[in-house]
């Protein structure tokens, strides 16, 4: 519980296991932005701090059980292991990972929500107060036979409402027969935006159902059940694979392939996305009206060479790889970095967007000397910095 406004609870990165119910968000401030109350980990990876119920309850509550609850925000981390129907849960069934209060207000910022179960709805997270989702990914959570919700149910009162940005829903599955929303089922305010919503399942409505949705420069795909049970409202540049959701805008877009990856993975940036393959993919440059200034991995929006921003949570950038290694017989290391935000380095390379900075450094174990680079413009300095790969 939190005890004074604007309080700030840094966590170090490592695996947090909670042993005696779920991590309950609860502080005695009126819902306002002056009250915001923070989670954070320390690190740029939100799978490097991980919040887990190992399975035996739900992993967090937001609200005070009824009472009054103020902002809070949760940053860099990763909610896992959760089970709505542990033991001595209220609501009983639903919230996996989060069960928002009606008096709970709950901002994900940069957090990865996935592994997580519920019997009646939300698989990831169940809410029925406020809620905003930035550039996180939601994704694997269950729910059971003729639920709803795999990744988000909504049922917001009072006049909250949720807003998804920049942000991939995908791989949720609610099961049976009666199944409802795969990635999100909305009986409240919804709203939207640069979102990627792909392979998500339920009997109706593997991506969305219900109403009350507000849909702008997103891109639906590969959704079983159907892209959209319920027709949302169309606010344009929208890219789908079927005819569920009955597009309105002009600037949106029936495809057959929405040329993107299936799933989400590391594209570099701080949570897992499902990127656009491919610069002839219809949902390059789509985008309408203002778009957020970044994508969900933190790179510029409109992209390289482009007047308008991608569809979906990430923009296209071509993706190079630059690798360096030491011969066999010095037996040394070579090792990558990158400044990107967008960067995904491993051992001896990275995988970066065009234009971006990576360093290699090589180290060689005795009695082998370094004597220079191979192969590219560096000659003998070590480290080897490339400014800028084209």
């Amino acid at each position: 519980a939190f005890g004074e406004e604007g309080e700030t609870v840094e966590l170090p990165p490592g695996t947090y296991v909670l042993t005696h119910g779920p991590l309950v968000l609860a502080h005695p401030f009126e819902s306002s932005t002056e009250h915001v109350e923070t989670i954070v980990g320390r690190t740029t990876r939100a799978n490097q701090v991980v919040i887990t119920a190992g399975g035996a309850s739900r992993t967090i509550d937001d609200g005070n059980l009824g009472g009054t609850s103020g902002q809070v925000l949760l940053e860099h981390v990763e909610i896992t292991g959760g089970n709505g129907t542990g033991a001595g849960e209220a609501p009983s069934g639903v919230g996996g990972g989060i069960d928002v209060e009606q008096n709970g207000h709950l901002t994900l910022r940069e957090d990865i929500v996935q592994g997580n179960v519920a019997e009646v709805s939300g698989g990831g997270v169940d809410t029925s107060g406020g809620l905003v989702v930035e550039r996180s990914a939601i994704f694997n959570n269950k729910v059971g036979g003729g639920g709803k919700g795999g990744g988000i149910d909504n049922q917001a009162q009072h006049g909250d409402s949720v807003t998804v940005i920049n942000s991939t829903i995908a791989q949720n599955e609610v099961r049976g027969a009666g199944g409802e929303g795969g990635a999100i089922f909305n009986a409240s305010g919804l709203s939207i935006s640069n979102v990627t919503i792909d392979d998500n399942s339920a009997a109706k409505g593997g991506g969305l159902a219900g109403g009350a949705n507000q849909l702008t420069n997103s891109i639906l795909a590969e959704n079983v059940g159907g892209n959209c049970a319920g027709a949302p409202t169309d606010g344009g540049g929208n890219i789908v694979n079927d005819t569920t959701c009955k597009l309105t805008s002009a600037s949106s877009h029936v495809t057959e392939n929405a040329y993107i990856s299936r799933g989400p993975g590391d594209d570099g940036g701080p949570t897992p996305s499902t990127g656009i393959l491919t610069s002839y993919s219809p949902a390059v440059d789509a985008g309408v009206g203002s778009c957020p200034p970044t994508d969900q991995r933190g790179a510029a929006r409109p992209g390289p060479g482009a007047t308008k921003c991608d569809s979906g949570a990430v923009e296209y950038y071509p993706r190079l790889f630059v690798e360096g290694a030491v011969a066999e017989a010095a037996q040394g290391t070579v090792t990558a970095t990158s400044s990107s935000p967008t960067a995904n380095c491993y051992a001896g390379g990275c995988s970066v967007d065009q234009g971006s900075p990576v360093t290699l450094t090589a180290a060689v174990a005795p009695p082998y000397r370094f004597k220079g680079w191979t192969g590219n413009s560096c000659g003998t300095a070590n480290p080897c910095v490339i400014p800028s790969v084209n």
